[in-house]
């Protein structure tokens, strides 16, 4: 099941989305909650449930929830370059949205982690994070950054691919790329 980020403000959205229903068009007031959070892109309401539960024992300031951020600003049309702070992990992550496309990169090892491609939202279930710790399973690496390519290999093909975007944009996310390298830990 797919983790969405949930504030305790959106539940209640949701659950007040569901009583205008029920005021507009009648109805049990479970099959609403169902509909509504359906509206907001969640499986069913019990989905919504797990998904603030979770986002209650990560916090705000996980590695999930920027991801999920930086998606939803990306979605709007949004350029986007985030370096993570110490208060979401150790090490410092950079999340790169443009053109529809999020990418997360772990500049020290170059690995790097596809979120969004023309503007499919991809599964983030190949991070898991506690208080504690963050495990990522990569699957690709940053090969190199072009005047107009972001080129990413895939682990598994061994392939590269290139990824056309603005100029200015690669280049700031090439600057942010080498200051996050030189960050010591």
């Amino acid at each position: 099941m797919k983790f969405i980020p949930t504030s305790t403000h959106i539940v209640e959205e949701i659950k007040k989305q569901a009583k205008k229903l029920q005021r507009k068009n009648g109805g049990k007031h479970t099959d609403l909650l169902e509909q509504a959070a359906k509206q907001k892109g969640y499986l069913h309401w019990h989905h919504v449930t797990q998904c603030a539960k979770h986002t209650e024992q990560l916090g705000i300031s996980s590695l999930s929830a920027e991801c999920f951020y930086v998606i939803q600003k990306v979605k709007r049309g949004e350029n986007v370059i985030i370096m993570t702070g110490p208060e979401t992990a150790k090490i410092p992550f950079i999340l790169f949205g443009c053109n529809n496309d999020v990418w997360l990169f772990e500049p020290k090892e170059n690995t790097a982690a596809c979120l969004m491609l023309q503007g499919e939202t991809l599964p983030l279930q190949f991070i898991e994070e506690n208080h504690q710790q963050i495990k990522i399973e990569w699957d690709s690496s940053l090969a190199e950054i072009t005047e107009f390519f972001l080129f990413i290999l895939d682990s598994e093909t061994n392939q590269e691919k290139g990824y056309a975007y603005p100029t200015d944009i690669l280049e700031a996310l090439a600057n942010v790329l080498m200051r996050a390298k030189n960050i010591k830990l």
